[in-house]
């Protein structure tokens, strides 16, 4: 048996107190499990701290990834909506158009019927006229003649 020997947990060669002993670690790797305790009191307040330092990063990234979800999640469902009621507004146009276009022909078709009435009407008042100047024409010529007898 040697005086030296090599740590198992750092590697490192160190040296032992006596010939008989068994130790396989080294002083410095003893003092961080537990011989000098304020000395590992101090390495997990650290290990602590960059832990909670850890994990403030990671909510912050799960946050940032979460908003990036959300924000491609309400695209996604805007998308899937318009996509949804594009033919439910084209058929419901189609049926408006359809029925607008039964109502222009059908209002079309009777202001033909109205102007052709408004001819006949407007003939029918020239007529009224002109045998009308006739009819006056007439009664002065009788009162004309009468007068004259």
């Amino acid at each position: 048996m040697s005086m030296t020997r090599v740590c198992r947990d750092c590697g490192e060669t160190f040296r032992k107190f006596s010939m008989k002993s068994r130790e396989t670690t080294c002083p410095d790797c003893k003092g961080k499990k537990g011989r000098n305790r304020y000395r590992v009191m101090s390495n997990r307040t650290q290990d602590a701290i960059a832990t909670i330092g850890n994990m403030n990063k990671e909510i912050e990234n799960l946050k940032t990834s979460i908003d990036v979800l959300h924000n491609t999640i309400a695209v996604e469902v805007q998308h899937q909506i318009t996509k949804g009621l594009e033919p439910i507004i084209e058929k419901m146009l189609d049926e408006k158009i359809s029925d607008l276009k039964d109502i222009v022909i059908s209002s079309m078709t009777k202001a033909q019927k109205t102007q052709k009435e408004v001819k006949e009407l407007s003939k029918l008042v020239k007529g009224y006229k002109s045998s009308n100047t006739l009819m006056k024409n007439k009664i002065k010529k009788f009162e004309e003649r009468f007068a004259n007898e």
